[in-house]
């Protein structure tokens, strides 16, 4: 999980400060270029089922929703949410779980 949240937070940074996104990245900096992106904990949750990847995955996608970063998460352009919708690819390349995971 550690590797994950490392790779993950700088490949979004980095993208950030490609896109110019400043204003985001001063909300997420919390000491001269240290940025916040994860929390510290980690809760694990066993998968057991579709519908319980269709739970997760809709909860992940209502983040940016709830922090005010977009109306609709499908609206989110770092967000596979549009892609679950309509199938619209966005900015990040998708796969659907159910091939990714073989359900």
């Amino acid at each position: 999980m550690r590797d994950f949240k490392k790779f993950t937070s700088g490949e979004l940074r980095r993208q950030l400060f490609k896109d110019h996104k400043i204003e985001l990245l001063n909300h997420l900096k919390i000491k001269e270029n240290k940025y916040k992106i994860w929390m510290d904990r980690f809760d694990d949750y066993a998968i057991r089922d579709v519908r319980s990847v269709h739970t997760k995955i809709n909860y992940i996608h209502l983040n940016p929703v709830r922090k005010g970063l977009a109306l609709r998460a499908e609206d989110y352009r770092y967000s596979s949410a549009a892609f679950y919708k309509n199938q619209t690819e966005g900015k990040i390349k998708v796969t659907h779980f159910i091939n990714a995971l073989g359900f």
